[in-house]
């Protein structure tokens, strides 16, 4: 998928109430910033914008999808304000899965993948096409990692260069009943039908180094793990954010909420994005 165009700005935001107030609209944000307990330091929020949906937050970078095939990846100060973006495509039948780690992770409606990296102000520096490759689905890019996930049940952990080529992977599973939800900071997250989870800490070459299994816990769902976090969401629209230590045993949880018609879709260093339902 080679870049086809790009435009770049600075956004002047208008004033917001402090209070966390709930808004009719949906596709808002509240882009949290919390502290090693996860407590809120801030928040601001943002939107809504028509035909914008939000994909997830990381690096101080929050990557939108609009609905003609777009993508704008914002960069935003201390306060969550935003301080520049940058949009590219349209770009047929392609839609971004994540943003981490300096990457940008598409996926094709064949199931081929684009991975870019991009530079501290979201322009393509390269990027590369693998794929597609029969049975399996991408699940999320991290720490020149893409994680894969085969209909089978297995997954695959690939290590990229800075080109993107690949030049390692490791395979685990099949599990029976058992799904992966994502890879980051050499950790695994799997999630069971019945709600558990099992967090594993992988090694360089992507090898189980040990795991934690928790759960299931009555109306709760995880997100996504990052930093030695895992986040989880709650039918009510509540949201805890887990501390976990080296071996995934959990040390520590904050709760937050409920917040009528928002709900938590992703944790990453030291960032909750919020988005209105």
């Amino acid at each position: 998928m080679r870049l086809t165009n790009g435009r770049i700005g600075l956004l002047v935001a208008l004033p917001l109430c402090l209070q966390f107030v709930p808004n009719s609209f949906a596709d808002n944000i509240s882009l949290w910033k919390v502290d090693g307990d996860g407590d809120r330091v801030n928040y601001k929020e943002h939107g809504p914008f028509d035909g914008w949906k939000p994909v997830n937050c990381a690096d101080n970078r929050v990557l939108w999808h609009h609905e003609d095939g777009r993508i704008s990846l914002w960069k935003v100060d201390e306060e969550g304000k935003q301080v520049s973006f940058k949009e590219h495509g349209p770009f047929e039948d392609w839609k971004p899965l994540n943003y981490a780690d300096g990457r940008i992770l598409f996926r094709n409606k064949e199931g081929a993948i684009s991975l870019w990296k991009v530079d501290g102000d979201g322009n393509q520096v390269n990027y590369k096409e693998h794929g597609p490759i029969e049975g399996w689905t991408p699940v999320n890019c991290a720490n020149n990692r893409v994680l894969w996930r085969h209909e089978d049940g297995r997954i695959s952990l690939w290590k990229v260069d800075d080109e993107g080529k690949q030049v390692s992977f490791k395979e685990h599973g099949p599990f029976e009943g058992w799904q992966v939800i994502n890879y980051a900071d050499g950790r695994i997250l799997w999630r069971n039908k019945e709600g558990a989870i099992s967090l594993w800490k992988v090694d360089e070459e992507g090898n189980q180094v040990n795991y934690k299994e928790h759960g299931p816990f009555e109306g709760w769902t995880p997100v996504n793990c990052a930093n030695n976090r895992v986040l989880w969401r709650h039918e009510d629209g509540r949201a805890s954010l887990w501390k976990v230590d080296e071996e995934g045993n959990q040390v520590s949880y904050k709760e937050h909420g409920p917040f009528e018609d928002w709900k938590p879709i992703h944790f990453a260093d030291n960032r909750l994005l919020w988005r209105s339902r």
